[in-house]
């Protein structure tokens, strides 16, 4: 274990996302109450809202993916997505409309997926192959410590501030600043691939695009089946806003809040302990089995009529769909080279956030046709799907030697 954290980096880049957690759950937590309540914003509005910009932030991993293998950086876009991030933060307090809140929200997340893809490859160089499961778990587990943490501040503040929406929306800003500032701590990359060396050898830019379109080549049929089953099993995942509202129909809003603090807790209690036992065991194992409980988890929800069952619920089916994306990342970090990584990740991130889109889309027309145990029953049936396809992800584990 003391191997794992020898290099400083790893520990920066954690430390940066405890911050960044920390104020997307301080402006998220209540986003979708403050839509509702103070905009008048209805159920499909607000899921379609938080599936659009998840989606278009993911297309923006893809972009920036791709410009961090091409020059092999990565400390400059995450530093760039930090500033955008709180740069924007401000400008929540100044925005009436549902329409100006969606622009806001874009930027905001344009920022956060600008440093995924660079984070997540320099995550995976800054590990052991045996380790990587444990490396982004440690990184998740960080993060969601600070969206915990997030949500805590974010429920007093609105309780001694008498719910004022704005204040809390002024103080996301803090931990933004906090973030940005650990990242400058990132130390130079020192790690190189024969691409990359190859690349900073060709001085002609089109000898450069050459060498670069060529390494594209190397994403294989194993790497789409991956992307495909992590899809699939991410549309089977309800949607947070959503979540919040569902409590708020059961409880007081502010308390309706805490929602998130369990999507939190359930990601911190799995993520990094899972993550050190699947590097120990089968990974496709542990994904199905984390199936299993997310279905039970909406199940219980489904058939809940009380604010802590729904708690329960929301813990282990957070929890599980975090488990479930380290793994799917250990096992493109293993099928993928360091000079195709980011730009693998930007297209896994770019998938999940498709899937996203189509999976809060859904929910939210279910909720709005059927209530919500018709949304409930449509993560169940596709999660239990998702377990059928087991079997062809555990044959491309075994292929990339990731099992």
């Amino acid at each position: 274990m003391s191997r794992f954290f020898e290099k400083n980096n790893l520990i920066v880049i954690a430390v940066s996302m405890l911050f960044l957690g920390m104020s997307t759950r301080m402006l998220y937590s209540h986003l979708a109450l403050y839509l509702k309540f103070e905009l008048h914003a209805s159920l499909i509005q607000i899921s379609l809202i938080e599936g659009c910009v998840e989606f278009l932030s993911y297309l923006v991993r893809v972009l920036f993916g791709l410009i961090s293998d091409y020059f092999f950086t990565r400390k400059i876009w995450i530093l760039s997505g930090c500033a955008v991030v709180l740069l924007i933060k401000p400008f929540f307090v100044l925005l009436n409309g549902v329409g100006e809140i969606m622009c806001a929200a874009f930027v905001d997340r344009f920022g956060t997926g600008m440093q995924i893809c660079p984070r997540d490859a320099l995550t995976a160089e800054c590990s052991a192959k045996n380790q990587y499961s444990t490396a982004f778990g440690f990184v998740k587990s960080l993060k969601t410590i600070g969206s915990i943490v997030g949500v805590m501040l974010a429920v007093a503040i609105m309780y001694f501030s008498g719910e004022n929406y704005r204040m809390l929306f002024l103080c996301s800003t803090v931990p933004a600043l906090l973030s940005l500032l650990a990242v400058t701590a990132i130390r130079p990359d020192k790690s190189t691939t024969k691409t990359t060396l190859q690349m900073n050898n060709q001085k002609n830019p089109r000898q450069r695009i050459g060498v670069f379109l060529t390494s594209l080549r190397h994403f294989n049929r194993d790497f789409f089946i991956l992307l495909i089953s992590a899809g699939i099993c991410r549309m089977g995942f309800f949607g947070e806003s959503l979540l919040v509202l569902r409590a708020s129909d059961i409880t007081f809003n502010n308390f309706a809040a805490l929602t998130t603090l369990f999507v939190g807790v359930g990601q911190i209690i799995f993520a990094y302990p899972m993550g050190i036992w699947a590097d120990k065991t089968n990974k496709t194992h542990i994904i199905g089995i984390s199936l299993v409980i997310s279905i039970v988890a909406h199940i219980s929800m489904m058939l809940c009529d009380n604010i802590y069952t729904l708690f329960v619920g929301i813990f282990f089916s957070s929890g599980q769909q975090a488990v479930i994306q380290t793994l799917f990342l250990s096992i493109i970090s293993s099928n993928v080279g360091n000079d195709l990584r980011a730009t693998a990740f930007g297209i896994f991130h770019c998938t999940m956030g498709a899937a996203y889109l189509i999976g809060t889309g859904v929910c939210g027309l279910l909720c709005e046709g059927w209530g919500y145990a018709g949304a409930f029953l449509y993560c169940i049936i596709v999660n239990c799907y998702g377990l059928l396809l087991c079997k062809q992800i555990r044959q491309v584990s075994e292929h990339a030697g990731a099992v």
